[in-house]
Formats: C-alpha cells, sequence, structure tokens
C-alpha cells in the first residue's frame, strides 16, 4: 500500500468547518502529512473553495444555531459537487442539541466518513435504534444500543469498538469509526479493530478533531469507491495511531520523559516523518 505516498503527490485541499479551540492545530497537522487545508466560515467563500477540494470536514466543537445552519449549506454544496464529507459530532453524547444536529447530517446528507470517540458514536447508534424501533418494533431486533459513560467531549471506550462501528455503519448507511484505547472501523461489511496510538494523545487538545481531516485528506486522495473509501481510511487511522507511538519514542530519546508539551511538537514532528513503511512494519 502507498496511501500516504499518493497523499503527497496529490496535496489534496482539505477544507475544514471545525471549531475555534483546534483550527491551528489541524492546519499544521494537515500541512506536517502533505496536504493543504483551508479554514472556511461562510457558504460564500465554500462556493470558490469547494470545487478545488478533495474532502469536507465538518466538526461541530464549538456549534452554535447559526454554524448548524451552516453546516447543512456546506454539506448539501459538498454532495453537489461530490466532495466527500467527513463528520466529527463532537459531544453529541452530551446532550439533544448536539445529538440533532449530527443526526440531521448523517440522515438528510451523505456523509462519506464519521468519526467520533465511543461515546459519541454509541450516542448516535442508540437514537438511530430508538428511531427505527418506534416506527417499527419488529426492525433492528437482535440489535443491542452500547451505552458508554461520557463527560462533555471525552468518553471511556467501550469492549467492542468494531462491533459499535458495524452497528454504527449498517444503521446509517457510512463508514463509520468509533476511536479509544482500541479503535474499531467498518462498513457494514468489513470491520477492523486494532489498539495503537500513545496515552499522551488525549492529553493534547485537538487530536481528535485533527484526526477528522487527516483521514478526509486520505479518502481525497484516492477513488470515491466502496473499498478504497474503507482501506484509505483505515490506512490513515494506523497512521496517525503510529505517528502517537513515534512521538512517544522520540520524548523518551530526546527528554527522558513524555509531557503534553514536548509531545505536541514531537506528533507533528512525526506526521510529517511518517512513511507508509512504518504501517507496513
Amino acid at each position: 500500500m502507498s496511501y500516504i505516498k499518493l497523499l503527497r503527490e496529490q496535496n489534496p485541499l482539505v477544507i475544514c468547518l471545525t471549531n475555534d479551540v483546534v483550527k491551528n492545530f489541524t492546519a499544521n497537522g494537515l500541512l506536517a502529512v502533505g496536504a493543504s487545508p483551508a479554514m472556511s466560515s461562510c457558504i460564500e467563500d465554500l462556493e470558490d473553495l469547494l470545487p478545488y477540494a478533495k474532502a469536507l470536514l465538518v466538526n461541530i466543537g464549538t456549534v452554535n444555531p447559526e454554524l448548524a445552519a451552516f453546516y447543512k449549506k456546506a454539506v448539501a454544496l459538498a454532495n453537489k459537487l461530490n466532495v466527500p464529507v467527513v463528520l466529527d459530532p463532537v459531544a453529541c453524547s452530551a446532550g439533544a442539541f448536539r445529538k440533532q444536529i449530527a443526526m440531521d447530517l448523517l440522515e438528510q446528507h451523505t456523509i462519506i466518513l464519521l468519526r467520533g470517540n465511543a461515546g459519541e458514536i454509541a450516542a448516535l447508534v442508540s437514537e438511530k435504534f430508538s428511531k427505527l424501533k418506534t416506527d417499527n418494533p419488529a426492525t433492528g431486533d437482535g440489535l443491542e444500543a452500547q451505552t458508554v459513560a461520557t463527560k462533555g467531549v471525552d468518553s471511556e471506550g467501550v469492549a467492542n469498538p468494531g462491533k459499535l462501528a458495524e452497528q454504527c455503519a449498517k444503521l446509517f448507511g457510512v463508514t463509520s469509526i468509533a476511536t479509544g484505547p482500541v479503535d474499531g472501523i467498518s462498513n457494514g461489511n468489513r470491520t477492523v479493530e486494532f489498539e495503537h496510538g500513545s496515552s499522551m494523545m488525549p492529553l493534547i487538545v485537538g487530536t481528535g478533531c485533527l484526526l477528522g481531516g487527516f483521514l478526509g485528506a486520505f479518502i481525497g486522495s484516492t477513488q470515491l469507491q466502496d473499498d478504497e473509501i474503507f482501506n484509505s481510511a483505515l490506512w490513515g487511522l494506523k497512521a496517525y495511531s503510529i505517528a502517537g507511538e513515534m512521538a512517544e519514542t522520540e520524548c523518551q530519546h530526546l527528554y527522558n520523559k513524555v509531557e503534553p508539551g514536548s509531545f505536541q511538537i514531537e506528533f507533528l514532528n512525526a506526521l510529517y516523518r511518517i512513511q507508509d513503511s512504518d504501517v507496513e512494519a
């Protein structure tokens, strides 16, 4: 596989509608791996930018009613232009407002990839499951909605993240990723779990949010077919986690300890250095 090489050759434009807390880190992370980031905040700007984009990230981290309406217009335009959309439903498990925004985007528009932590994905699965059972009590028999403890944007892990991602993929018809100590990815037909990364990653604001744009860059560099969407997203997810391990190792080498400030710097450096051979190994 050569997805990282392909990404760097294509230098895909990834437009990020992301939260105020992580814009700088997201842009630097995308630049480090070889993508071209752009931050946008109005539909007039997107009308100019989206025709050249290879992916659109929608991250609802600092959402408000006006932004929610903007997200809908942005995704509708991306769908019209066949630009793949990655949705990060930040903290949708925290309350009805965020959950409804995420549900509306998933149910009314075309999302190529859904990326959330276990709590966020479980909340969406549970909501969709409840709707199906309400409409038709026989629908979804045998499907058990998982409950995951959450607090704000943080979430506990889940015993079977692959199963959770598979449930989500089948319910919404979208390739789904549930991240945590163990990551799970599924398109409903293929499901993979793996355990990589660093325990320092949750201590850096933006590592989860950057991942959405990062995966968008991988998807946008390939053909938009089911197998390639899954394969490129899986490769990108593994590369991201392995970069976390590389950053931790480098911190130990340079400083004899791992702390958040130095880890953040070395993580960006690792995204710059990582090769397909690192993922293969």
